[in-house]
């Protein structure tokens, strides 16, 4: 028995050392797996952790919106964009092949300060520059380059949200592009800019420039716009070399209109008339006008229209221009919206032609990119006139006096001998002595005026190829009133065809 007993004993003995050992193990997995978890949940939380970093800095504010001044009291804004295009102008069976930078949205960049004195008061620094090279509108295949580096604004401005808003230094005039606002999307690809405006460097070099006044009209100035008031607002200026303006502008839905959007611009300006030298005070100013917009629907369809004019006293050359353009806007992608244009315009210099314009244009914006590309096609065709259309002034029994006597002369040179220039400009608007033939010729063959011609003298020659001295001395000679000298010679000139296609991306 005592064997029997210590043989048990012993197995016991084993069984539970054996027991004792599965225990072990077991807590010891038991352990190492709980750390093991741990450590599988920390890692996750990690994971989630850098997933929601990465898911912010991805949805974070572009820094272009929220830049960081020098004075936390300010907020600064840096803009820009760049804008280039390819454009083939042929004419008279020459083709022109060019890289441009398009000035109907030209490059630039800019920075914006915002100072808020209270929620109701403002003040704004602003400044913008412009750099150009191989500029469109004057850009052809005998000036390549035309490098242009210029401030657009540097401008001061307090604004109060009841009050108004007064700006100083350079700016945008009041009444400033008054004939070129358009509902269309595509006006800096072709629009109320006109063939010369647009794509002046190419073709013939006539193509009747109308609208200087309001065409990128920024000087120092001094300038008031009221606030607006259910989507309308008035502004007046004060502007360099003795100027004045007004204009108005309105954009927004008729109050009771669902369906249809306006926009209405409309300028006046003054300035000093250089061709008669201020001998009537302050009457003897250059008057100019314009008013442009359109109405949109809200189907995408909208129909814009402008016109423009300019009276001088001294003379009955009066340019003008008008426009029409159809348009369409709408989302035919997932790019962004398409803008469709078809216009046509109808300019006349009032002194070497006639032009007849029409266009076709297209801008698809690629909103994921900031971005737009373009293109588009137009052709204008007119004509050129050897002389301007003037008034000419003859008082029966005295010395006759023209008005304004204006060139050119195509043909050849002007034959001007005789004629006494009492007046007489020089090309830095002074007065010179009288008798200079020579310059008389050559300012009259540049389209510059003449004032206080005296015809006695003359020949009455009224040739076609003479330029319209010769009908003003045979009506002065005979005695008759005030009329409207007729040009000399009107023929067709060659058409101007351009195709255009760019890109412009905004920042």
């Amino acid at each position: 028995m005592t064997g029997v007993v210590k043989s048990t004993g012993k197995y016991a003995l084993l069984v539970g050392s054996a027991l004792a050992l599965s225990i072990s193990a077991a807590s010891a997995a038991s352990m190492a797996k709980a750390g093991m978890d741990k450590r599988v949940a920390d890692l996750e939380r990690e994971v989630t952790l850098l997933k929601n970093q990465m898911k912010q800095a991805m949805m974070a504010k572009p820094a272009d919106k929220n830049i960081q001044s020098g004075n936390s009291r300010v907020k600064v804004t840096i803009y820009g964009q760049v804008n280039t295009a390819f454009r083939v102008a042929s004419s008279g069976g020459e083709s022109q092949y060019q890289s441009v930078s398009n000035d109907g949205s030209s490059p630039r960049i800019g920075i914006r300060a915002v100072g808020q004195v209270n929620k109701n008061l403002s003040i704004v620094g602003w400044h913008e520059l412009e750099w150009q090279y191989n500029r469109r509108s004057a850009t052809g295949n005998a000036n390549d380059g035309n490098e242009r580096l210029r401030a657009r604004h540097v401008d001061l401005s307090v604004a109060h949200k009841d009050l108004g808003t007064v700006s100083i230094g350079k700016g945008s005039i009041a009444g400033d592009a008054a004939d070129l606002y358009s509902m269309s999307g595509t006006g800096y690809v072709f629009g109320f800019g006109g063939p010369s405006g647009n794509d002046g460097g190419v073709g013939p070099k006539s193509r009747a420039w109308v609208f200087g006044s309001f065409f990128g009209a920024r000087q120092n100035r001094i300038r008031y716009q009221t606030p607006r008031v259910m989507g309308a607002m008035l502004e007046g200026s004060i502007n360099e070399n003795d100027s004045i303006s007004f204009g108005a502008l309105y954009s927004g839905a008729p109050p009771g209109v669902k369906d249809f959007r306006v926009l209405l611009r409309a300028g006046y300006r003054s300035d000093p008339n250089k061709h008669t030298d201020g001998m009537d005070g302050d009457k003897d100013r250059v008057s100019s006008w314009g008013v442009s917009g359109g109405i949109g629907h809200s189907s995408g369809f909208t129909v814009s229209g402008s016109y423009g004019t300019t009276s001088e006293k001294g003379s009955m050359v009066k340019p003008f221009k008008w426009n029409v353009e159809l348009g369409w806007a709408g989302k035919v992608n997932d790019m962004g919206k398409t803008n469709i244009t078809v216009g046509y315009g109808n300019y006349n210099d009032g002194m070497y032609g006639i032009a007849k314009y029409y266009y076709f244009a297209v801008n698809q914006a690629i909103d994921s990119a900031a971005s737009d590309i373009y293109f588009g096609v137009s052709n204008d065709t007119g004509t050129v006139t050897q002389a301007a259309m003037a008034a000419i002034a003859a008082v029966p029994g005295t010395s006759a006096v023209a008005a304004g006597i204006v060139g050119p002369n195509p043909a050849g040179a002007a034959d001007l001998t005789g004629v006494s220039f009492t007046g007489l400009l020089d090309e830095d608007g002074t007065t010179v002595s009288s008798d200079q033939n020579a310059r008389a010729a050559e300012l009259f063959e540049d389209g510059q005026q003449i004032p206080n011609a005296n015809l006695d003298g003359v020949d009455a020659t009224n040739d076609a190829d003479k330029v319209y001295t010769y009908r003003a001395a045979k009506d002065a000679t005979d005695g008759m009133p005030a009329q409207d000298a007729k040009p000399a010679m009107a023929m067709n000139r060659d058409g101007v065809l351009v195709f255009l296609a760019g890109v412009r991306i905004k920042f």
